[in-house]
């Protein structure tokens, strides 16, 4: 089966430019249309993806697995949120793949993509299937990946920078006296992850303090974990007297966990928590918090994408997303007893 690449190298242009003159888009001179035509026609591909009538590019919202998996995650369902928002402004449809469906021998993602009529791509990659989504993007398909960042950085991709905000949150605790700070992360380290545990630890090494094995503690990120790290972290001797909960879910679990526990937050136990959107406002007491704010990553992808496909953009792009540090109400400085164990 015919391949954008094939065409490309049929017609001596780039897959990009071979998208862009099958797409009719104005930027690609009429001999090089031309030259591309007769090279898909040659081999035998028909090209689709572009209503004409309408000019709306559909594009591909490819996922890991089924969406509704994602849609469970606080940083998924602000990202969607933030592609919805600004989808009918840059002339995109948006149609949910996900990426189970394996190619047949001799086709590409392009080739694929085009049968299904799609003309782009909104990748949202992790750590398990990061490989299939630069393999999407050297296969020709103008795309965007958001999510875990690829090393390569040969595909273009947008993420959030959390180091400095969860250095600064760590910063603020030492400033209150806290002198033995844990961090909860994903049991999966994604490269936000390990941006954040970079934080905590040159926090750390500024205030002159350094991390015990034990105070880096994994867990999956869901809301019944919050027993889990509350028993964790009473189990320690001594225990910390202030964690760093990088998953929203997870910190609003501790939480509440702590509550039915009778473990004061902040009296006995400082929290700092991370929010993809507005989860640090759903928590009594209201939580600081890293923020992030993961819509304005749905929104920037779907910017640049766009660019893409209008052939603004023709070097791998990457945009950072800042996160920031908001005191709110779970800080406070340590509980020296509680720290030593002792009842309240």
């Amino acid at each position: 089966m015919t391949s954008l690449r094939d065409i490309a190298t049929h017609s001596g242009v780039s897959t990009a430019t071979v998208s862009r003159a099958l797409n009719s888009h104005p930027q690609v001179n009429e001999k090089t249309r031309a030259r591309v035509l007769r090279s898909a026609q040659t081999l035998g591909y028909t090209a689709v993806g572009v209503d004409r009538s309408t000019d709306v590019h559909r594009v591909a919202l490819v996922y890991p697995g089924p969406v509704w998996i994602g849609m469970h995650s606080p940083f998924d369902a602000a990202v969607l949120r933030g592609l919805a928002q600004c989808m009918a402004e840059h002339d995109f449809e948006i149609t949910i793949v996900d990426l189970r469906r394996r190619l047949r021998a001799g086709e590409s993602y392009a080739t694929l993509f085009h049968k299904w009529g799609i003309s782009a791509a909104i990748l949202r990659s992790d750590d398990s299937t990061l490989h299939l989504c630069e393999r999407i993007a050297a296969d020709g398909v103008p795309s965007v990946m958001l999510g875990e960042r690829p090393e390569s950085q040969d595909g273009s991709f947008v993420s959030g920078a959390s180091k400095p905000a969860s250095r600064e949150a760590v910063e603020h605790l030492i400033s209150l006296g806290h002198k033995r700070i844990a961090i909860s992360v994903n049991n999966v380290l994604t490269t936000d992850h390990h941006d954040r545990i970079e934080g905590w630890r040159e926090g750390l090494a500024m205030g002159g303090l350094e991390p015990r094995d034990n105070d880096l503690i994994q867990l999956p990120a869901a809301l019944a974990n919050g027993g889990v790290l509350l028993r964790k972290l009473m189990s320690m001797s001594p225990r910390p007297t202030a964690v760093f909960v990088t998953d929203p879910m997870l910190a609003i679990g501790l939480i509440n966990e702590a509550k039915a526990a009778g473990v004061r937050v902040p009296e006995d136990l400082s929290v700092i928590g991370f929010d993809d959107d507005n989860a640090r406002m759903m928590t009594s007491p209201k939580m600081s918090s890293v923020c992030q704010d993961s819509a304005a990553i749905g929104r920037t992808a779907v910017t640049l994408l766009r660019q893409i496909v209008d052939g603004a953009v023709k070097e791998p792009a990457h945009i950072s997303v800042d996160a920031w540090f908001e005191v709110r109400e779970t800080t406070a400085a340590p509980n020296e007893s509680w720290s030593k164990g002792d009842s309240q």
